[in-house]
């Protein structure tokens, strides 16, 4: 980052690079974070985009040799650095002068707060000079106003004043405005070059299908509950009817169970509660080929477990040969939306294909609560033992709470619970969460996934907020380095993981930004935010589209735009900043590709069996119920579960209380300690997986290409990596 302008391969964009960085440990100290803010915005400035090549490359000379030689550990030996700081950043030196005076004092976390408040408005606004210099000489007022004189509530009163100045209605509209044209620029680009393939190749301005040959225009389907949400009726309404008249899905093609489940299943399905909301003709057109290709699901769950097959055909079946190896995401991300399909058909099927299937794999979880990467659909037997919150795994956790709050599903949150704790006494060290092997508990890998940034936006609506937020700042600093969470980061090493550095538009730290503001409208999630549109706009954006990186220091760009960027990552930001959105006021839960699901209470007792038929129809193998027995449908197993889920807006669980009063704990019937004995094999396990790690990790390429290897689950397996000393305590969970 030189503050120039970005040309080469992504073209000439018209403004410079405005991803934040880090220069040295020595700003990650908390006495450093308003210098590092200010040396941040000195590459910001307008003045500094304009610079030409020569100037800019003087300027970053001066900084490096600034920094040389200096290990700076408190703000008392930095005063001489910070003031030459101020001296660029202004280019004023009475103002200089006065900041940094100001500055002696300020070493609260308000002021870093503020700093990074002021920068997130740099990055993604076009304000001249003066309005920006204007906006300097109102964060020193606000530091002036915060000496040690000052109360701290009136402090923080000075600060809040200040970010509601920079997140004005009118301001929040405009950056609205700018994500609209972001995805109509993408989904009119798809229809223009690419449809009728599945996705579109922004850089080449070309499609390609998904699943190889063939598809089902999958873009057109992801996007439809978008165009309706940003307030595009008309085009949603096209969309819709093009979709009636194009769309078959008797097609002789193999596609993952899971992708297709997640973004065309749950695409149809939320697009067809947004139809009758929206379209006066519409009946129910989408719904029915939402039944067609639910019924060509069916049959790769006819399996001994229950667990379905990675893969099936749409025409034929499940593939001849298809692997009995599935991934824990891949056969337990489904309850969300077959249970609500057989609400709306009234055709219990779907539902206990997707409760055996999930009941299978939570079954069979460790004695420490947790479940592995993959399994063999046939016998019940864990094929690899890692067990973590990235891919592979992720959803599958996510799917046992959201089916709760989609149907009052009081077995679902009760596993999510059990799992719950086992996550954070055994996965948890400090911010981030490890792969460990799933029967010791062992770390197995120092790797931090993208996928798992789907974490703290689970943690809010579970109401674990302490640890979302410190989590959330973790993540994000990934973000803040590179302009893009990579796929893959080894924590250990301080760097990419090796064949996995890329950002392909994910969505997953959008989303958890989305929920943490939802639940607390805090302005520091919506400055993340701006940095995430920031690099989508400026590092990403190609002629036809936005183009996935493939690595996030080179800043190379790949001829990929997955659907999921207008299913969710555009979706989640524009809901960030349109918080009067009719959604944001409404039940409602999102599936894991971001496709809102409303929440009625038709759909807790809509099907035609009986709560005590489906107990005896849904079994397992070994001919145990798929339901626990001892709680009824939509009621909490803790009589003190009790939570405002602001992140939605509404509290399923106030009948749930009065059903519960009297009633006491379950006993645990699983024991979370490991033994002694348990605990000497640790280190043996863990260099166990170590060694299987290579052997299972060329297995799995051949098994991903039939178990949804096409899609965002069966990336490379990477897992969380964490921090190097004692396993944190274990937190208590007290229904959640």
């Amino acid at each position: 980052v030189k503050g120039r302008r970005v040309d080469g391969e992504r073209g000439e964009h018209g403004g410079c690079l405005t991803t934040p960085i880090m220069v040295r440990r020595c700003f990650a100290s908390p006495s450093m974070h308003m210098m590092r803010s200010l040396l941040v915005l000195l590459l910001l400035s307008h003045g500094t985009c304009e610079a030409s090549q020569g100037q800019a490359d003087a300027l970053e000379q001066t900084l490096v040799s600034m920094l040389k030689g200096r290990e700076l550990v408190d703000l008392e030996a930095s005063q001489g650095l910070r003031k030459e700081i101020l001296r660029i950043v202004l280019q004023d030196e009475e103002l200089a002068r006065s900041l940094d005076l100001s500055l002696s004092n300020a070493t609260r976390r308000d002021h870093f707060q503020l700093g990074e408040t002021f920068i997130a408005r740099a990055l993604s606004t076009e304000s001249d000079p003066q309005a920006l210099r204007e906006m300097k000489m109102r964060l020193l007022r606000v530091m002036r106003a915060s000496g040690p004189k000052l109360e701290a509530q009136e402090a923080a009163g000075e600060a809040d004043k200040f970010e509601e100045e920079i997140f004005s209605a009118g301001y929040m509209q405009s950056v609205k405005e700018e994500i609209i044209e972001m995805f109509q620029h993408s989904f009119d680009n798809y229809m223009r070059w690419a449809y009728p393939y599945d996705e579109l190749k922004p850089i080449s301005c070309s499609g390609k299908d998904l699943f190889g040959q063939g598809g089902y225009k999958l873009t057109l389907i992801d996007a439809l509950d978008t165009l309706a949400i940003m307030g595009n009726i008309s085009a949603f309404d096209a969309a819709v009817r093009k979709v009636m008249a194009e769309v078959s899905f008797d097609v002789d093609i193999n596609v993952s169970v899971f992708e297709t489940n997640i973004r065309a299943l749950g695409g149809l399905l939320s697009a067809h509660f947004l139809a009758i909301r929206f379209l006066s003709w519409y009946k129910g057109e989408l719904l029915l080929l939402a039944v067609d290709l639910a019924d060509r699901l069916m049959p790769a769950f006819r399996t001994k477990t229950g667990i379905p097959y990675g893969t099936v055909n749409l025409r034929r079946g499940v593939p001849p040969g298809e692997t009995v190896i599935t991934s824990a995401a891949g056969g337990g991300t489904n309850l969300l939306e077959l249970v609500l399909l057989s609400r709306l058909t009234l055709d219990p099927k779907y539902e206990l294909a997707a409760r055996k299937a999930t009941t299978a794999l939570w079954s069979r979880r460790s004695r420490l609560g947790l479940v592995g990467n993959h399994i063999n659909i046939e016998s019940g037997v864990w094929t690899h033992h890692d067990s973590g919150l990235g891919t592979n795994i992720d959803s599958f956790y996510e799917y046992l709470i959201k089916a709760h709050f989609l149907f009052g599903d009081g077995d679902a949150l009760g596993m999510f619970s059990d799992c719950y704790a086992g996550i954070m006494k055994f996965l948890r060290k400090g911010a981030w969460y490890l792969d460990v092997n799933m029967q010791s508990g062992a770390v197995s890998w120092m790797v931090y996934s993208s996928l798992a940034s789907f974490w703290p936006g689970l943690q809010v609506l579970f109401g674990d907020m302490d640890a979302a937020v410190e989590s959330q700042y973790a993540i994000h600093s990934l973000w803040r380095r590179f302009g893009g969470i990579p796929e893959a980061f080894n924590l250990e090493a301080g760097k990419l993981h090796t064949g996995a550095e890329g950002y392909p538009l994910r969505p997953e730290t959008v989303e958890s930004i989305y929920y943490l503001y939802q639940a607390t409208h805090d302005p520091v999630w919506l400055s993340m935010g701006l940095d995430v549109l920031a690099s989508l706009k400026s590092l990403m954006k190609t002629p036809c589209g936005y183009a996935a990186m493939s690595n996030v220091e080179t800043k190379r760009l790949e001829d990929r735009m997955d659907s999921y960027f207008l299913a969710e990552t555009l979706k989640y930001l524009f809901l960030l900043f349109d918080d009067s959105h009719w959604l944001n006021h409404e039940p409602h839960v999102f599936n894991t590709e971001g496709h809102p699901l409303p929440v009625k209470v038709e759909y807790l007792v809509g099907h035609n069996l009986s709560y005590e038929e489906l107990v005896k129809t849904c079994q397992l193998e070994n001919g145990t119920s798929c339901y626990s027995g001892g709680r009824k449908m939509g009621v909490c197993r803790k009589t003190n579960f009790k939570r405002k889920l602001s992140a939605y807006g509404f509290d399923l669980l106030e009948d749930e209380l009065e059903d519960n009063r009297g009633r006491t704990e379950e006993p645990r019937d699983r024991d979370e300690h490991v033994t002694r004995a348990e605990g000497q094999k640790d280190s043996a396990a863990a260099q166990e997986g170590r060694d299987a790690r290579g052997a299972a990790g060329k297995r799995q390429e051949r098994e991903e290409a039939n178990d949804g290897a096409q899609g965002p689950e069966a990336k490379e397996a990477v897992a969380v990596g964490g921090v190097k000393g004692e396993e944190a305590e274990a937190k208590e969970v007290v229904g959640g």
